[in-house]
């Protein structure tokens, strides 16, 4: 079992690395990082989101979330406005270039990782999504 835990650690490592590969995004205006995609994709789901937000949705200390959010505001791809009830609070909100990025990367990420799930039947694709999810219950209930 111990070998199959290690494999299994390494093939994850890999398949992370390869996916977040698929999902980076650049273009002669715009180079988003995996992680800066997902930030955006918090944010687009969580309209109230923070920077404390940000950094606990990640497991990150806040200097870092403002590092990573910086280069999203620089981008004019996100905007820091005052919290509704407590102007203290900041809240990040998509812009209209951030909302359109987000839509393109997003086709572009799903067009990439149905190429490469073509291979795979709709059993195996179904098969996949289930062990994943059920991997990730998993460990969030640890």
């Amino acid at each position: 079992m111990e070998d199959i835990a290690l494999e299994l650690i390494e093939t994850l490592f890999q398949i992370a690395r390869l996916v977040k590969n698929k999902i980076s995004f650049t273009n002669n205006s715009t180079c988003l990082s995996a992680l800066q995609l997902y930030a955006l994709r918090y944010i687009d789901k969580h309209q109230e989101a923070s920077m404390g937000d940000i950094a606990d949705y990640f497991t990150i200390e806040l200097p870092s979330a403002t590092s990573l959010i910086n280069k999203l505001v620089k981008d004019k791809l996100i905007v820091r406005c005052e919290g509704k009830n407590d102007r203290r609070k900041v809240r990040l909100i998509l812009t209209p270039k951030g909302r359109k990025t987000l839509q393109r990367i997003q086709n572009c990420s799903k067009y990439n990782l149905r190429r490469v799930l073509t291979d795979l039947s709709e059993k195996e694709q179904l098969d996949l999504l289930s062990i994943l999810q059920s991997l990730q219950e998993k460990l969030k209930n640890q």
